[in-house]
């Protein structure tokens, strides 16, 4: 009618995408063999930005090698921290089964990807991944990559 309806398309690897300020979101994709995985990718009306698409592509093929980085820097930096702090008294945890993680490969056992974002912060070419954490239910942990390297770790992202 006035184009104030949704526009919706599919891409063939990660589903339905809906259309709303610059940007094209799915909310259930597969990606990293997760599901239920947010996408955000820009694009016009027309569609979804080819480039992005493909820095999505490339960033997902990268992932596996990105892992063990990843999971050190959640391991040292954010969940050792973590039950340091709840040890000592100095924080409370919410969990009530606070997971006993004893090396850095088992941290993707208590982790989930929630929210991929391709071009991040009107930033093209960047990706931002958001992690939920089990020891962590009040925070989004999160990777932002430029050019497909990490260069920000942070401890609390927004993913409303």
């Amino acid at each position: 009618m006035f184009g104030f309806l949704s526009k919706t398309k599919t891409h063939e690897l990660y589903g339905e995408f809906k259309y709303d300020a610059n940007r094209w979101t799915n909310q259930d994709s597969s990606i990293f063999g997760q599901s239920q995985v947010e996408l955000i990718v820009p694009g016009n009306q027309l569609g979804l930005s080819k480039k992005a698409i493909n820095t999505l592509l490339e960033f997902e093929t990268d992932f596996e090698f990105k892992k063990p980085e990843l999971a050190e820097t959640l391991f040292k930096e954010h969940y050792l921290v973590t039950k340091a702090a709840i040890e000592s008294g100095v924080l409370k945890t919410l969990v009530v089964d606070y997971p006993d993680i004893q090396t850095e490969q088992e941290i993707w056992d208590h982790v989930t990807v929630s929210r991929v974002w391709v071009d991040c912060y009107a930033q093209p070419g960047d990706v931002e991944i958001a992690i939920c954490a089990d020891w962590d239910i009040e925070q989004t942990l999160g990777f932002t990559f430029k050019a497909n390297e990490e260069v920000l770790f942070n401890e609390n992202v927004d993913i409303d």
